[in-house]
């Protein structure tokens, strides 16, 4: 907010399945329109199972939409992507490997941050976007030499 860039802050997880379909819930804790909400932000709380990709998705769409040249997505990642109906491991590497070219080529700058005991796998699944967040009081050290390294390679 004092830096004056547009941004949101969403969340996901999954519920199990309906009608054979897994159930991915959206929450939105702050979208591009609305004014900052400390107290929304700071209510998140962790679910049930994680569908990176559909999140990853839904992220870059509103991302899409915005008019802003430089787009950053920066996702906080709370251990390796697991949900029913078999995404996990490599069918779930393979989804958001391929959802990161995808982003690349649409301009789209992405970071996930890592919070889990799973870093390396999560390393692993993200190349260059990856950042680790295990120390949180650096982080306004390196995200930006992070972000740099990322918009010049854009």
């Amino acid at each position: 907010t004092k830096l004056k860039m547009p941004s949101g802050v969403y969340g996901h997880c999954c519920r199990g399945t309906r009608n054979g379909s897994i159930i991915t819930e959206f929450y939105v804790y702050q979208d591009f329109s609305q004014k900052a909400d400390p107290s929304r932000i700071m209510g998140m709380q962790a679910g049930g199972c994680n569908r990176d990709g559909y999140a990853l998705r839904f992220a870059a769409d509103r991302l899409q939409k915005r008019p802003e040249k430089t787009k950053i997505l920066f996702f906080v990642c709370d251990g390796q992507p697991a949900s029913d109906e078999g995404y996990d491991g490599e069918v779930a590497k393979a989804d958001l490997q391929s959802i990161h070219r995808q982003l690349r080529r649409e301009g789209i700058v992405l970071v996930v941050a890592a919070i889990d005991e799973n870093k390396e796998e999560i390393k692993e699944i993200y190349g260059d976007a990856f950042l680790n967040i295990t120390h949180l009081n650096l982080l306004p050290q390196i995200l930006p030499k992070k972000l740099m390294s990322l918009v010049g390679m854009n």
